[in-house]
């Protein structure tokens, strides 16, 4: 016996129902990420591997010709968590780390993102040297010593002075400080690595508060 027409349009708003639900959570869960990326220098390049990465973790590589860049993610709450990931480099030179937020793109047509904070502590490199991992030292403007501030080129909404990357200090890791950053205004700095030597990148890292 078929179903009438009214139980049909009933189960095919649940399915509907269920598919957004389902949708929504997932981006949710995507929000709720922090995002590392690892990526060699333009100029030098060097070919190197990311090997590993911490429970909940997910690595993408991602290539711009012939310079390779991995994008790494994990799971966020409102709590302090480490993260780690692994690399391997083929060759001496240098790599760049990027600390940011995930890529969440509001509109497509004016590029418009929603800024989803991440706050970095205590960031520790072993087979390779990081200056200012806990971010206690600082030049003008909260900007953190031994860091590069890199803020996209016309941003949507515009990067200013509540949303800049910036050191804070509402309940850090460890120390006085951490750095917060989102996706269109991060920090990065370059790391000299080894042949066949493998690197072990730590950190410790939360969604981070509003403006």
């Amino acid at each position: 016996m078929k179903n009438p027409p009214s139980l049909r349009l009933l189960q095919i708003g649940a399915i509907v129902l269920s598919i957004g639900l389902h949708s929504a959570s997932a981006q949710s869960r995507s929000e709720s990420r922090a995002r590392v990326d690892i990526s060699a220098i333009p100029k030098a390049p060097i070919r190197f591997s990311v090997d590993s990465v911490s429970a909940g973790g997910h690595k993408e590589e991602r290539k711009a010709g012939d310079v390779q860049n991995y994008v790494t993610s994990f799971p966020a709450t409102d709590e302090w968590k480490e993260g780690s990931l692994t690399i391997t480099p083929e060759t001496t030179g240098s790599l760049a780390i990027s600390l940011l937020g995930p890529y969440v793109l509001v509109d497509s047509a004016t590029k418009q993102f929603k800024p989803v904070f991440i706050e970095y502590d205590d960031v520790k490199v072993k087979s390779g040297v990081i200056k200012n991992g806990g971010f206690e030292l600082a030049i003008q403007n909260d900007v953190p010593s031994g860091w590069n501030v890199r803020t996209t080129s016309a941003s949507n909404p515009p990067v200013d002075e509540t949303n800049r990357a910036a050191l804070r200090s509402e309940k850090p890791f460890e120390g006085t400080r951490y750095i917060r950053v989102w996706h269109n205004s991060a920090v990065a700095q370059v790391v000299l690595v080894e042949e066949n030597v493998q690197v072990v990148i730590t950190f410790m890292y939360r969604l981070g508060g509003q403006p």
